[in-house]
């Protein structure tokens, strides 16, 4: 009987070497793309997607939409679609009010309680990306 060398299993399908990687995501913006038929269905499934990324319309996620839900249902399920949209922008307004404070922009008062000035970009940043995590924008 011969005995047949096995193939080392490509790096890619490591798990172990995948989760020892850090992660990196999509860079923004994402959108939620829903396609319905005339008569209101849905026309295929709806998905998150980068349209910046390398192949300009990299898929992200598909978020869980039921249309036979109830009204209060379905809309919960779409604010949890928009806010997963607003991923990216909600972590770069995060990481300027960091770099603020990591700069002495953001401090304490003399009661202790925090007092800070934003600039009218992480301002901006922020009310964007509220807005998107709402899906007003």
């Amino acid at each position: 009987m011969k005995m047949s060398k096995k193939t080392p299993e490509p790096a890619w399908l490591n798990a172990d070497a995948r989760l020892a990687t850090p992660a990196q995501y999509m860079p923004g913006p994402w959108e939620l793309h829903i396609t319905r038929w005339p008569n209101g269905e849905f026309n295929g499934a709806p998905y998150i997607y980068a349209p910046n990324g390398p192949d300009t319309h990299r898929h992200i996620c598909q978020p869980f939409l039921d249309p036979k839900a109830s009204p209060e249902i379905y809309q919960q399920q779409l604010a949890n679609a928009y806010l997963l949209t607003a991923g990216p922008k909600l972590l770069e307004a995060l990481t300027e009010i960091k770099t603020l404070a990591d700069a002495g922009v953001i401090h304490r008062n003399e009661t202790g309680k925090p007092q800070w000035t934003l600039t009218d970009a992480v301002s901006n940043i922020a009310r964007a990306a509220i807005a998107k995590a709402k899906g007003e924008a």
